[in-house]
């Protein structure tokens, strides 16, 4: 019997972008992918927003458009690099129950997100 995997919907925090693992602060980044299929949330410094195609396991973010507030050289680092993945992403897996995966390319590697109220 095949396993249903539930739709990607929902408020997730980023946990590790590529090699990147993201401590979980309240400024930790995050997002919302909402049924109608708009996304938004932060990358840690500037608010994100855009949309998201979904198609059973492919998923691809349109364009995002983001706030152009300056902030730490790390978390611009880290912005810069959850920036530059959202493109590249062409499918999702869950990893368990409480664990997104969202799939980019041979570079950008994978995001990892947790929903967020996960301790």
């Amino acid at each position: 019997a095949e396993t249903t995997v539930r739709a990607p919907y929902g408020t997730w925090r980023i946990q590790s972008v590529g090699d990147l693992n993201i401590p979980n602060t309240p400024e930790a980044p995050g997002m919302t992918l909402q049924q109608d299929g708009t996304v938004y949330g932060t990358d840690g410094c500037n608010r994100l927003m855009g949309h998201f195609r979904l198609e059973a396991q492919t998923l691809q973010f349109q364009p995002m458009a983001t706030t152009r507030k300056a902030c730490l050289p790390p978390l611009m680092a880290q912005e810069q690099k959850i920036g530059a993945f959202f493109p590249t992403v062409t499918s999702w897996s869950r990893d368990g129950e409480n664990h997104l995966v969202l799939h980019g390319n041979a570079t950008s590697g994978t995001m990892v997100l947790v929903p967020q109220d996960a301790q």
